[in-house]
Order: structure tokens, then C-alpha cells, then sequence
């Protein structure tokens, strides 16, 4: 940079030329390329403001660390930083506030009133896994309510708003798959964050109808050491996306095809122990018999202490609520024990029904003697306190063997409404061991599970599916991975229906060749009996 003389009756040389040094110094500190090009053209052509214009920077030093670029020393705002850096969010410059970063995340937890996290082990305690949204993307539930139960068939979002103002980070629920700004509204907000130790910073957890909400800058925090797999909310789904896809985002597909050595007749054993009559591959070569898809579990008499299973599968009898209305009962349950928020659990809502079907699956861990487990039944109301349906309790004496049956409600303002229940044990005990789901809604197969309950990475297999991802009639279940086949299991082994048994019997050719034996021994036992 050097000095020119400025036009007649404008500044001084020495002006100039001190301009044209606070130039060099821009470029020096990586100012943006086109503020130092603007800078020093206005230098060369003398016609630069004064040096008082110029606003004061020498504060913002903590740009880097708030994830935005430099203060703009042609900018309108003292020490005030800029936009933030490529690939983090936030609100426009000038600004100080923190930037999140791209490892960025907000989370909803379903039927919750809190924000639970991974515990110290980074494995989750609560049934209920929230809806992970990486920043600003789109992320739905498919309609059947396993990753989201109580907006089912929704969409949400997680992005900045007034981008030019106060760049508000804003959770938006939407109603198309792609999540097009017209079609979303939002839940709930949360301001920028301008102070904090070092560049660690936590948000509130709020709440948003009958689910909570929190947004993280570091996901790692909601997902933990979970496996991706669980968090597609169905022990047939498996997370499918590509390794270089960005962390967190999911893509839930329905499990490859089990191997052959897993019986359709007999799941829970030949998931485990596998079937002498099938040979695993070896170098392409049938070599022994194929081991379990999973290790067997040894049995369980009390389930105390247990990891276990609590569906909540229908209900019968329910009031209509909304009779004023010209509608019927929009229901929901939630259950859990009693006295221990942290084992809540909820069911999608059915539309104008007074007999629901849930079909609703969840894992409690660790229930103990004096636990009891309670049942609430609501009317989901816009606007208005749900209506109370019913309620009942389940005692520990009741549970503790395992229960499958219907659990009358009280409180149901004179219905005789009953929620059929279900409990029993998720086999998990210790490492070795087998722990297998076989069977949730729309879905049977293997679905191997570590000691924590969760599944076990590539350890998870269908027979049959009807969920909607595999398509008619099963179609759509991936074909079987090379380094699971097995050997096909003799005809021979597998026991037929009855149906089937009646159908082969009716269809033998009749044959009298016993009544031809029988005739003749007679004969011959009278020969010996009246000798000639």
C-alpha cells in the first residue's frame, strides 16, 4: 500500500497514508477479502471517510471461540462480531452470541414432562428414546408412531428464525415429508446464548403440549453411547444410512431376511440356539452346524429387578367424550410406576374410538417388589385439560410372574372400561447370554439385545413384516447378508399346521390291504384250530 495524493480540499496526505496502513492491518487480521478490497479502493482513490467512522474492535477478540468471524471494522456496531462461521448456526451479524455448531442437535421426548439424558454409562434408563433432530433437518415418523407416538405421521424441525434480528433457535412441527416452511408451525423457542464458560453452554428443557423438548450443541449429549438402531423406536427397524452421511441422521429400514437356521415355528429357540439341521458357511463351504443369531438367556422365575417388557395393547369401553362435539373419544394411555417419572411411558392417540387398538410396546428397567404400575387413560383436547378416561393399578403381587390380561379402570365417570396389558420378561441377564425380542407390531424375527436391553449392532433379522416398509406382502424385506446364510432346514423338521395335518390325512387313497392281512391270519389261525 502506498499514499496518493487526494483530491484538492479533501485530506491530507499524511491522512492517507495512515488509512492505507489500517488497511494492511484488516488483511493482516484475515479480514472478509471484500471489505479489504473496498477499504483500500477508497484509499487509492482518496476517497476514504474519516478516521473516526471507523468502529472500535479492539474488544472482540472472542469471535473464534463464539464460532463467527471477525469484528468488521467498517461495520456500525463496536466490537461486535459477524456471521457465523461456515457450517454453524445462528442469528446474522453483527452479534455476539454463540453460534451452534454442526454437530448440533434438538431432541423431543414423547410423553414426557422432562428432559432425561444417557446415564453414566451413556445407555438411556427411560423407555421412551426421544426424536433426535440434527439441525435443520427434516426428520419424520412414518405414521405409525414408533419414533414419534404422540404426533404420529408428523414432521419436526429444529432452525433459526429472524435470522437478521435476534436469531431465535425455534422448534417447528410440520406436516409434509419435506418440511416446507408453509407447512410448519412452531412448538416452542429458545434465545441465543451470549454468555457462557468457555464455549459450553446448555439449553433449557421445555415443555410443548404433552411432549418436552431441549436442543443441544453437542448431540452426543441426547444420543450417548445408544445404539443408532434404537432409536428407530421398532425392534424390526435398523438404521440404514451411510457412514459418510452426517452423525445422527438416521434412515430406518426393516431387517434383512433372517438366516434359514432361525424356524418360523419356533423363534425364540432357534434365534438363540440356531438348529442342528442347518450348516453355516465356511469358505463357501457347508462345514457345522449353524450357531444361534443370538445366546439363549437362562430362564427367570420373579421378575423383579428384571428388564421388562409392558405393552399396552387395547382398551374396550371407553366413554365418549366428545359426544358434544359429534365426535368420539380421541384416546391415549399412559403408564408407567408409580411414584417414578422416569419409567413413564405413552401410547398414540386413536381418533374417535371408544375401543382403541395401541399395539404399544415399552422396556422398564428394574422394577422392584413395593413397585406398582399405574395406567392412566385420557381424551386429547385442543385447547382444553384432557379428559380423564379411567384409571388402574397394577400391584407388584399381580405383575410379578409375568401378567397378560385386563386391568379394570376406576374413574371412568360409569363406563365399565378394561385395558388389556401385557408384561414380561425381556430376557437380558449377562454377557453371553441370549436376550431376543421376537415379535412387536407388524414385525417377527430376531432382534438381539445387549445386557442394557438395546439392540446389538447387525444382530437384528425378520421372518415376517407388515409394517409399511416392507412393502406387500413382505416384499420389501432386504435379502438375507452373505455371512449369515446358513444351510436350508430339511422339509421334515418342520412341524405343519393342523389345518395342514387334516388336509394331507384327507387326501390319502383309501387302501384296504389291512382287512386283506387280517382275513388271512384268521384263516390261517382256523386251519390250526379244526385241522383237516
Amino acid at each position: 500500500f502506498f499514499c496518493v495524493r487526494p483530491r484538492p480540499r479533501t485530506r491530507s496526505p499524511g491522512v492517507c497514508c495512515l488509512r492505507a496502513r489500517t488497511c494492511a492491518g484488516m488483511r493482516d487480521r484475515s479480514a472478509r477479502g471484500s471489505d479489504v478490497r473496498r477499504l483500500c479502493g477508497l484509499v487509492l482513490l482518496g476517497s476514504l471517510p474519516a478516521v473516526h467512522s471507523l468502529v472500535d474492535c479492539s474488544k472482540a477478540t472472542f469471535c473464534a471461540e463464539r464460532r463467527r468471524q471477525a469484528c468488521n471494522p467498517l461495520g456500525t456496531v463496536p466490537n461486535a462480531c459477524g456471521d457465523c462461521l461456515l457450517g454453524n448456526f445462528g442469528g446474522r451479524g453483527p452479534s455476539n452470541a454463540f453460534c451452534l455448531s454442526n454437530a448440533s442437535c434438538g431432541a423431543i421426548y414423547p410423553g414426557l414432562d422432562f428432559c432425561p439424558l444417557p446415564g453414566p454409562t451413556g445407555i438411556y434408563n427411560n423407555p421412551q428414546l426421544p426424536l433426535v433432530l440434527p439441525f435443520g433437518r427434516c426428520v419424520c415418523d412414518d405414521g405409525n408412531g414408533f419414533r414419534w407416538p404422540t404426533a404420529a405421521g408428523s414432521c419436526a424441525r429444529v432452525v433459526t428464525i429472524a435470522e437478521a434480528g435476534s436469531g431465535y433457535f425455534a422448534l417447528q412441527r410440520c406436516t409434509s415429508p419435506e418440511c416446507e416452511p408453509e407447512t410448519c408451525t412452531v412448538l416452542t423457542t429458545w434465545a441465543p446464548v451470549t454468555q457462557a464458560t468457555g464455549n459450553s453452554f446448555e439449553f433449557e428443557c421445555k415443555q410443548s403440549g404433552a411432549d418436552s423438548a431441549t436442543l443441544a450443541d453437542n448431540c452426543d449429549v441426547v444420543v450417548g453411547q445408544t445404539p443408532d438402531d434404537a432409536f428407530c423406536g421398532h425392534p424390526g427397524l435398523v438404521n440404514t444410512a451411510l457412514a459418510s452421511t452426517q452423525e445422527n441422521i438416521l434412515k430406518c429400514s426393516v431387517a434383512p431376511r433372517c438366516p434359514a437356521s432361525v424356524m418360523p415355528s419356533n423363534l425364540e429357540e432357534t434365534c438363540c440356539l440356531g438348529s442342528e439341521q442347518s450348516l453355516a458357511q465356511v469358505n463357501g463351504s457347508q462345514a457345522r452346524p449353524a450357531s444361534g443369531f443370538c445366546a439363549r438367556a437362562p430362564p427367570s422365575s420373579s421378575l423383579f429387578g428384571k428388564p421388562v417388557t409392558v405393552e399396552i395393547l387395547s382398551a374396550t369401553g371407553f366413554r365418549d367424550a366428545d359426544s358434544q362435539l359429534n365426535g368420539n373419544s380421541d384416546a391415549f394411555c399412559e403408564g408407567g410406576l408409580v411414584g417414578k417419572p422416569g419409567t413413564k411411558f405413552r401410547t398414540k392417540v386413536v381418533d374417535d374410538s371408544q375401543s382403541p387398538t395401541f399395539d404399544m410396546l415399552s422396556i422398564v428397567y428394574g422394577p422392584l417388589a413395593e413397585d406398582a404400575f399405574e395406567f392412566r387413560c385420557m381424551d386429547r383436547d385442543f385447547g382444553d385439560e384432557d379428559d380423564l378416561l379411567g384409571y388402574g393399578v397394577l400391584a407388584s403381587s399381580v405383575w410379578e410372574y409375568g401378567f397378560d390380561g385386563d386391568v379394570r379402570l376406576n374413574d371412568t365417570s360409569g363406563a365399565e372400561a378394561v385395558l388389556r396389558i401385557r408384561i414380561a420378561l425381556l430376557q437380558s441377564s449377562s454377557a453371553g447370554d441370549c436376550a431376543v425380542r421376537t415379535s412387536a407390531p407388524g414385525w417377527t424375527g430376531c432382534a438381539c439385545l445387549g445386557v442394557d436391553g438395546l439392540p446389538v449392532e447387525n444382530r437384528v433379522c425378520s421372518v415376517e413384516c407388515s409394517l409399511p416398509e416392507c412393502g406387500n406382502d413382505g416384499g420389501g424385506i432386504p435379502p438375507t447378508p452373505e455371512e449369515w446364510r446358513t444351510s436350508d432346514i430339511p422339509d421334515a423338521y418342520y412341524s405343519p399346521l393342523r389345518s395342514a395335518r387334516v388336509a394331507n390325512t384327507a387326501a390319502r387313497p383309501f387302501c384296504a390291504c389291512w382287512l386283506l392281512r387280517g382275513l388271512a391270519v384268521v384263516l390261517a389261525s382256523s386251519r390250526w384250530l379244526f385241522p383237516v
